[in-house]
């Protein structure tokens, strides 16, 4: 589908509003490295690998209950690996989280703190996500909340999502891309109170952990758009914001009741 189509489409679904003048999304994590700032993805080849489908049950007493996460009771959890690396000329720079409280939710059942809305989950209809594209692409520096609250007839094509913080650290080298050229790039960020991420390193959090998942639990089967994007609320500074979202087609069966 060309671009122009899918704008047209976009006008078909959401009767489309222009994006606000003043964004809401201001970056309260400056740039504070003197090589620059970084530069966030989502590594799009790791969504698939662990890429499962299952019920579980869950207690009131378990953490993502507790800490919102996920319902109690029968859920159907869509679950997914989630990789971010740091393209940038410079590292992501979060510090200790008691040093900046208002960043970040310091009391956790986990046991400990998660840099807050770190990634967003989303799952589309697929023409919902055509016409998303297409309205990011013709309003780019706008600020994905902005968009949606603008459009709210676009918003319904949005299944379902969640935000999830993570404690932000370097796990390993990311190879690809700009980062291809040299293998030997230093990791510094190791631990959850010294928070951030190296150049050509990737925060990375597996399939099996807490709030790697969206809740499909109810949803029709159909083919639908799984979403992962990082730093969507422009939280912290980066060179550049167009890049930081990745997504897979994903087909759901019936029965998810």
């Amino acid at each position: 589908m060309r671009l122009s189509e899918v704008i047209a489409l976009v006008g078909s679904l959401a009767g489309i509003s222009p994006a606000p003048a003043q964004t809401s999304c201001v970056p309260f994590v400056p740039c504070t490295d003197n090589k620059g700032c970084p530069d966030m993805i989502v590594d799009g080849t790791q969504i698939p690998i662990d890429l499962s489908l299952g019920k579980e049950t869950w207690t009131s007493s378990e953490c993502a209950v507790i800490e919102g996460e996920v319902a109690a009771g029968d859920r159907w959890l869509l679950r997914f690996d989630s990789a971010t690396p740091n393209l940038g000329p410079g590292a992501l720079i979060i510090g200790n989280p008691l040093e900046h409280p208002e960043w970040f939710d310091l009391v956790t059942c986990h046991g400990h703190p998660h840099f807050k809305e770190y990634t967003d989950y989303r799952l589309w209809t697929t023409k919902g996500y055509e016409a998303w594209t297409a309205l990011r692409q013709a309003n780019p520096t706008a600020c994905p909340r902005d968009l949606l609250a603008a459009n709210p007839s676009l918003g319904r094509q949005l299944v379902t999502g969640r935000k999830q913080g993570f404690c932000v650290v370097d796990v390993y080298q990311y190879t690809d891309g700009v980062c291809a050229a040299s293998k030997n790039h230093p990791t510094k960020y190791s631990f959850c109170d010294d928070m951030g991420l190296s150049v050509c390193q990737t925060d990375f959090y597996p399939a099996f952990l807490d709030g790697q998942w969206i809740d499909i639990t109810g949803l029709q089967a159909g083919d639908y758009v799984l979403e992962i994007e990082v730093n969507a609320e422009r939280f912290f500074q980066e060179t550049d914001y167009l890049n930081n979202s990745a997504s897979i087609r994903v087909t759901l069966p019936k029965g998810l009741h």
